[in-house]
């Protein structure tokens, strides 16, 4: 049977206005100063998806086939570390949901296209470049896609110092000329690339232990935390290395109203992501 004949059958929840999305420099959550200089879990959580551009990339990469179908309206509610128990009656396997991640379509919500992640760290380094979680995580996305969420995915988050100059390698460089996407092709530059090289061994680790053919896999590099600036430093971000999250063959269509309820209890701690820029006002 083809996968648009298996399709999961709408669910959708009204709500009484569109949710509201932060504004450039508004605070979304507040967190112990240690969390980022250990460069805790939830730290680079919250970091990566405020980097909309990175958490956008990442998306497509994990939802391509509905990503580039949105409306004009549309965008994600992100919430992380969701207790499952909190959010489904009798649910105590996995304990939690690192990032639950729901659409929505102007006010209604699209929960049968709901994700759920499991999210490990790599505190890589270039003396330690093969540094691998002790648990990639597939075993707690494994209970996620027997709950019953429609989509699941693994996510491996990469931090780690620079490599030393006389390792980095001549890359290409372009300038965008305009709008339209024309460039002009610079002289060759060095350029640090372990970010790029730890991002692919992590991902081919990803494939290499996957259990699941329909859980998405993702490595995703980020920036590291700045003492001076009191935040997460980018200067641009690297393309994270995806493989989409397929539908799960067991949806629960009794989660899916759950999932909803959840977030009209919780709405406050969401981060609501449009797809697009909002208009000027």
């Amino acid at each position: 049977m083809s996968e648009a004949a298996e399709a999961i059958q709408p669910c959708r929840l009204t709500l009484a206005e569109p949710p509201n999305s932060p504004k450039h420099g508004d605070t979304y959550a507040y967190l112990p100063p240690k969390y980022a200089r250990t460069q805790h879990e939830l730290a680079l959580t919250i970091a990566w998806i405020c980097h909309r551009k990175l958490w956008g990339q990442t998306y497509a990469g994990l939802q391509p086939d509905y990503f580039w179908t949105q409306p004009q309206d549309a965008g994600v509610l992100l919430r992380p570390v969701v207790t499952t128990s909190r959010l489904f009656p009798g649910a105590t396997k996995p304990g939690d949901v690192d990032l639950l991640v729901i659409p929505y379509h102007g006010k209604e919500l699209v929960l049968e296209r709901s994700l759920a992640m499991e999210i490990k760290v790599i505190r890589a380094s270039h003396a330690r470049p093969g540094k691998s979680p002790n648990d990639f995580g597939f075993s707690q996305a494994e209970g996620l896609s027997a709950l019953g969420f429609p989509y699941v995915a693994v996510v491996h988050l990469i931090v780690s110092d620079s490599a030393p100059e006389n390792e980095w390698r001549m890359m290409g460089k372009a300038e965008v000329l305009d709008s339209s996407g024309r460039v002009r092709m610079l002289e060759p530059e060095p350029h640090d690339m372990l970010p790029a090289d730890l991002m692919e061994r992590a991902f081919g680790r990803l494939k290499a232990n996957s259990r699941d053919g329909a859980h998405g896999i993702a490595a995703v590099y980020l920036d590291k935390w700045s003492e001076e600036s009191r935040k997460f430093e980018y200067n641009g971000f690297w393309f994270p290395e995806c493989q989409p999250a397929l539908r799960n063959p067991s949806v629960s269509y009794d989660l899916l109203p759950y999932i909803g309820s959840y977030y009209l209890r919780n709405s406050s701690s969401f981060l609501a992501t449009p797809m697009f820029d909002p208009p000027n006002t």
